[in-house]
């Protein structure tokens, strides 16, 4: 088997794991998404995934990785109906590293009981 062909399995077959995992969640946390100045084409499918499943969905970026490029924005704005929360902040700071962990638990938490009472 061709090396190039093995690095092809392998990229299958860790989408299709990372797609298993995000339908098995009930919401999706990205932290800091971007690789060199835009998200990966990974990232990306993954986070289209979850907005397909209709998962509420909270990004997580640092103040330095610049502004959200024009890929992520198109991503972003494919949202319509209010399920995806961004979080900026310094995040080499171990205290608004912690404190954006807490806002995206509390925001899930948030959607979730949301979810749960119209369901219900």
């Amino acid at each position: 088997m061709h090396i190039s062909h093995r690095v092809m399995l392998a990229h299958r077959n860790i989408r299709a794991r990372d797609f298993r995992l995000i339908e098995q969640s009930e919401g999706v946390i990205f932290f800091r998404p971007t690789l060199r100045s835009e998200w990966s084409r990974g990232v990306s499918e993954e986070f289209n995934f979850a907005l397909q499943t209709i998962k509420p969905t909270c990004v997580i970026r640092d103040k330095k990785d610049g502004p959200i490029f024009q890929s992520e924005a198109s991503t972003l704005a494919t949202d319509n109906r209010n399920r995806v929360e961004i979080i900026e902040k310094d995040l080499t700071d171990t205290t608004n590293r912690s404190s954006a962990f807490t806002e995206a638990a509390n925001y899930m938490k948030e959607k979730l009981d949301k979810i749960k009472t119209t369901h219900v």
